[in-house]
């Protein structure tokens, strides 16, 4: 009896979502798809590295075009000094001896931008040891971020704010001294 009601509870909520998922297409509401993040190195105007950045925490939301509601979601995410070295190791961008520009090109360009940084050993540390407090923030240009090598790897996060929402990004860079 109690695998009925399970089931049935199952194939209600089922049958429930695929009906607002109809609902609101006959709304017209657009795709509920936050945006996206590559950041790109460049030299003298080009880019030479790019990667698809880590997203995190996200909260996203759309109307249709009379101002109803149609959806949105929150997604949660382990902190920039959390992730793992793998994910890390993905969206690491290598410098270039000297001064360096990273832009940022997101898919739909947001009404607000801020950056912080960590030193890339912060996240070797415990989960208990994290020094999760101690980031500089990041001036940046319109859509670049100015920075000069001085030997140190950081691990960069970019907050970033739409009126339909806000989501975190997060990349690395090496620094080119360590491989002398």
């Amino acid at each position: 009896m109690k695998r009925l009601i399970i089931y049935m509870y199952i194939a209600l909520t089922l049958i429930g979502l695929s009906g607002c998922t109809c609902q609101i297409e006959e709304q017209g509401c657009p795709e509920i798809v936050a945006p996206w993040l590559y950041v790109s190195l460049l030299s003298e105007s080009a880019p030479i590295q790019s990667v698809r950045t880590i997203q995190g925490v996200t909260n996203w939301y759309v109307h249709d075009e009379d101002g109803n509601f149609c959806g949105g979601f929150l997604s949660d995410s382990p902190h920039s000094l959390q992730l793992s070295q793998a994910d890390l190791d993905r969206v690491t961008l290598f410098l270039e001896n000297g001064s360096n520009e990273i832009e940022l090109q997101f898919s739909t360009p947001p009404h607000s931008i801020s950056v912080r940084r960590w030193y890339a050993v912060y996240a070797e540390k415990s989960h208990e040891d994290k020094p999760f407090d101690r980031y500089e923030i990041i001036e940046v240009d319109g859509y670049v971020i100015h920075i000069v090598d001085d030997g140190n790897d950081y691990i960069y996060e970019v907050y970033a704010r739409w009126f339909e929402g806000l989501s975190l990004y997060t990349f690395r860079t090496e620094s080119s001294l360590s491989f002398q």
